[in-house]
């Protein structure tokens, strides 16, 4: 049951990311009422009638969240346009903070991951080397990327990016026994 809130939660959140500066806080606490419900919905009809296993929550946690989060934007009719131009920037101290964050998150992915998998210490190890070989290639792939579009020096924020797709899209498929280059390949193709 905790794991279970433990997604719901964190696709609300990344529905918070996705609208943020949107919407209003009582439409946030609508979101926060509606969402649950429609997340375990989806649940029953991805596990039960298309049979689908999903060990890190990359389908039923985030892109769930995500395009929960785009369908409000969308429904919301809010245009980036429209938001004024101070509010859509970071800040030295917003960047800091989000790189802690970043750092808590690339430590505690692989638990995430495998929240669901915790009768089976080989399929816990395969999960742990298979999400930080992912984000590892990820953040690689980040920082080169980033480094060639900047004259060779790179963002932070798409650092911290690379270091979430990494852990998002190994999620599905962390529990397959693989080679080692297949997580090199879904970390570094998620960037």
């Amino acid at each position: 049951a905790v794991v279970s809130t433990q997604s719901t939660g964190a696709a609300v959140l990344i529905t918070f990311g996705v609208i943020y500066g949107f919407a209003s806080p009582t439409q946030l606490v609508i979101i926060c009422l509606i969402e649950p419900l429609a997340m375990k919905l989806n649940e029953h009809i991805i596990v039960h009638y298309l049979h689908t296993s999903d060990a890190g929550g990359s389908i039923l946690t985030h892109a769930f969240g995500a395009f929960f989060g785009l369908g409000l934007t969308l429904g919301l009719g809010t245009k980036a346009k429209n938001i004024p131009e101070e509010n859509r920037k970071t800040t030295y101290v917003s960047d800091s903070f989000a790189m802690i964050g970043t750092i808590v998150l690339w430590m505690f992915w692989p638990s995430f991951n495998g929240a669901l998998l915790y009768n089976d210490v080989t399929v816990q190890q395969r999960v742990v080397v298979n999400t930080y070989i992912a984000i590892c290639a990820s953040c690689v792939t980040g920082i080169v990327t980033s480094a060639l579009l900047h004259n060779g020096k790179f963002s932070m924020i798409e650092v911290q990016n690379a270091t979430l797709a990494g852990g998002v899209s190994i999620g599905m498929s962390c529990s397959f026994n693989v080679a080692p280059w297949v997580p090199v390949l879904i970390g570094g193709k998620a960037f």
